[in-house]
């Protein structure tokens, strides 16, 4: 029990530290309050079960014209969602994420602080981008995945995926 909360409090200490490292990556007249008060959001159903994340970290490449979308819940499953676009529109994939014809791909890690194991990746899937505000940096849409653990074969389904309002920067790498 005790290691538990060992592990929980470092886990909210990491989600502070990427908090206040993303804030001052931001725009410079945004504050931490903005961040952690901000109306965003980002959940799902993980094989029936609710999934929120606590934390959004989201990028646009504009070189490539992608985003990628991470959020991480407050036991440390993460979501990673890689969209090859950034227009309003719905983006679908019926092949693996690391295939080159995927237009979308998702991986689902079980625990944050293990990121080489419990690894699930995508196998088809669809995000729908509602609203791209490329005035204020943010982002909107849906999202649902079916994923393969690659070592183990066993599967999950990521459902009823929703962000909305998500601010994210823009990266020239």
């Amino acid at each position: 029990k005790l290691n538990k909360m060992k592990h929980i409090t470092s886990l909210f200490i990491s989600i502070f530290i990427i908090t206040v490292t993303f804030t001052s990556s931001c725009k410079k007249d945004e504050t931490v309050q903005d961040v952690l008060l901000s109306p965003a959001s980002m959940s799902a159903k993980v094989n029936d079960t609710a999934w929120t994340a606590v934390t959004r970290v989201t990028r646009h490449f504009a070189a490539n014209n992608k985003f990628v979308i991470t959020g991480t819940s407050t036991d440390g499953q993460v979501i990673v969602i890689t969209i090859m676009g950034d227009a309003a529109g719905t983006y679908t994939s019926s092949t693996a994420i690391d295939s080159l014809s995927a237009q979308v791909g998702a991986v689902w890690q079980l625990d944050a602080s293990s990121p080489t194991t419990d690894n699930f990746v995508s196998q088809s899937g669809t995000v729908t981008l509602s609203t791209v505000d490329t005035q204020n940096l943010k982002v909107s849409g849906t999202f649902s995945f079916e994923l393969i653990n690659v070592g183990t074969s066993a599967t999950r389904s990521i459902t009823e995926g929703k962000f909305s309002d998500l601010s994210y920067s823009e990266s020239t790498e």
